[in-house]
């Protein structure tokens, strides 16, 4: 049992570290637009490059992700990743970082599928709820990473830093996680295997519709918030860059406890997913109305806002799939949802960044509302499929 405890550990590593390298543009991204002068659309542009090829390129891992040798996928092109990430800092002009993320997007998007394999086939039954609350902490722990060292940087050193160090701890974790897989041996499980030919097709791909559509709403409007967090607190109640981001440390921590709560809630509570989502959708109206008038409660309900849509998030990327395992692969349904998810995350930051550059961020909320209804919705009339 202890190989398997320190796999569960390699997991967990292997998830903070490729969230905190592939997530260092957003907290540096209030630099990125005073360096190179762009418009917020163009900024956020780089992170939905990435999330298409990332989406784009998992569809091919929905098939192969059970067939390939996930340790050599990763010792090759995780180094190339590293090398990609170090040539940030050298860009003259945006498109090249559009160009970098892209093919960033294409060569991490095996990471999660690789995470969730190992979580469904190789690891004890015991040890899957702890695995999923890990990857709920990583997430967080990696977006603290983030935004605490960007501060630093920016305020002590220089923000390009961000994209040499992530890039090289998670390149020393991809060594950490392969040794550690290679010791263990996958789980017996072939009477949950047999059972999944008698599930229909039609119960398949409603399943996969509601909870993707559902993740994919829900990382618009997490992503667009985050994103965009540090850029409202500079423009609306004048806080310099750095202290705006070592503020928005927050956004992660909220999510931790979000993804924590939200499993546990879900658990005992079937219908509570539409709960939580019927509550993003008030929270986004609130904010409609407050964010020009009162710093602590804008703060305090964008807090609160992140917390139930990224633990919404967590339990349609993790949970579900997992507790779908009698009716389909949970690595291939946990890709799908996924690739919903990052067509989310892509178009967020950008079609609401347009919004806040066009208009205001009374617009931006209202938007994040509507996101939010339609997700309600899909959770009301798909509850059945879902469950």
């Amino acid at each position: 049992m202890k190989k398997y405890r320190i796999l569960t550990f390699a997991v967990f590593l292997l998830y903070v570290t490729y969230l905190a390298a592939k997530n260092v543009y957003t907290s540096e991204i209030i630099e990125i637009v005073r360096h190179f002068g762009v418009s917020k659309s163009d900024a956020g542009a780089a992170s939905s490059f990435s999330f298409v090829t990332y989406a784009l390129v998992q569809i091919l891992f929905v098939k192969i992700i059970g067939k390939i040798d996930v340790r050599k996928y990763l010792l090759i092109f995780s180094p190339i990743s590293v090398v990609l990430f170090a040539l940030v800092p050298f860009c003259t002009d945006i498109r090249q970082i559009w160009a970098i993320f892209a093919a960033e997007g294409a060569l991490l998007s095996g990471v999660f599928p690789v995470c969730m394999l190992v979580i469904s086939e190789y690891l004890p039954d015991e040890l899957i709820p702890t695995a999923n609350r890990y990857t709920g902490v990583a997430f967080a722990l990696s977006f603290s990473l983030d935004y605490f060292c960007s501060a630093l940087f920016i305020k002590f050193a220089d923000w390009r830093l961000g994209f040499y160090i992530f890039p090289a701890i998670y390149m020393i974790t991809v060594i950490f996680f392969c040794r550690a897989l290679s010791v263990c041996e996958k789980q017996d499980r072939e009477k949950v295997t047999s059972e999944r030919g008698n599930a229909g097709k039609g119960r398949v791909f409603g399943y996969l519709l509601v909870a993707g559509m559902s993740g994919l709403l829900v990382n618009m409007i997490y992503y667009a918030v985050a994103n965009w967090v540090p850029n409202l607190l500079t423009e609306q109640f004048g806080l310099t860059p750095a202290l705006s981001v070592l503020i928005t440390l927050a956004v992660p921590l909220s999510g931790a406890a979000g993804s924590a709560v939200c499993l546990w809630l879900c658990a005992k509570n079937r219908y509570m997913i539409m709960i939580l989502s019927a509550c993003a959708l008030a929270l986004s109206l609130v904010l409609t109305g407050v964010y020009r008038l009162f710093f602590i409660l804008t703060v305090a309900l964008i807090i609160l806002l992140l917390f139930v849509v990224r633990g919404v998030a967590h339990v349609l990327g993790w949970q579900v799939p997992i507790d779908a395992k009698r009716i389909m692969d949970p690595s291939s349904a946990a890709t799908v949802i996924n690739i919903f998810g990052c067509v989310g995350a892509a178009a967020g930051p950008v079609i609401f960044g347009a919004l806040a550059d066009s208009y205001n961020y009374t617009v931006f909320f209202a938007a994040a509302a509507v996101c939010a209804a339609v997700m309600t919705a899909f959770t009301v009339f798909g509850r059945k499929t879902m469950n």
